[in-house]
């Protein structure tokens, strides 16, 4: 291989390391978004707050991989790349976008619909924001979830075929293994591990900020009453 091909192919390894970070990052937040919506004391604002925070991001990631086809890292992007296009036609946009779409059960027109609505949210309500935007109105994110979920599964597939055609790349060879080990199950698990374990972490730093707020109101209480007692005394 080429020094020129090389480096290519070391470029579009980067590429998949960068789209995995942002899918991993979307799957976690669509499932962060998930869970905070079911929590029953949600409504309380604090936690619509931490809700809305989370709708956002997954909106403004969903959008880095499946938004306008300017987008750097867009999969139409990564999957017209001529390593990928090499490997076969199961890696070919039509193929992908229709496997994409069977994951969430959706035809062509429902896609089209769900990508419009995802773009209307991060356009007039995150990107930028209108002024008679009115409250946040987020798209059917549990059907967005279903396709980047998918997508992960379509890049461990690509990292898989690309480490067969270049056994001794040790980048691939971490992004099968890692791929091998964070399924798209595990990461919900994690996800609710992580959430779990952020609340008690979270609750507990409530009760010490409590605790530390009402320290410094006593301190302040008792160096008030001392001046008052100091002003009476000298009267």
């Amino acid at each position: 291989m080429s020094k020129s091909k090389e480096s290519d192919f070391e470029a579009l390894v980067d590429s998949l390391g960068l789209i995995e970070g942002v899918a991993w990052r979307c799957v976690h937040c669509g499932h962060f978004f998930d869970l905070v919506s079911e929590l029953p004391q949600q409504k309380s604002e604090f936690w619509t707050f931490v809700q809305n925070s989370l709708g956002e991001s997954f909106c403004l990631l969903w959008c880095h991989l499946f938004g306008k086809k300017n987008e750097r890292l867009h999969y139409h992007r990564f999957l017209s790349r001529p390593e990928i296009q090499a490997m076969g036609s199961q890696y070919s946009v039509p193929t992908i976008k229709a496997r994409l779409l069977a994951s969430a059960m959706l035809s062509e027109s429902e896609f089209d619909k769900l990508w419009e609505e995802v773009l209307r949210c991060r356009d007039k309500y995150i990107g930028h924001r209108d002024v008679d935007a009115g409250a946040i109105v987020f798209p059917r994110t549990d059907l967005c979830l279903k396709i980047v979920e998918e997508f992960r599964c379509v890049l461990a597939d690509c990292a898989k075929s690309l480490l067969a055609a270049k056994p001794d790349n040790e980048k691939l060879d971490v992004f099968v293994r890692f791929y091998g080990e964070n399924s798209n199950s595990r990461v919900k698990t994690l996800a609710i591990n992580k959430l779990a374990h952020g609340m008690k972490e979270g609750g507990q730093l409530a009760i010490n900020l409590s605790l530390q707020s009402a320290a410094k109101f006593s301190n302040i209480n008792q160096s008030f009453v001392q001046q008052s007692l100091s002003t009476d005394d000298n009267a």
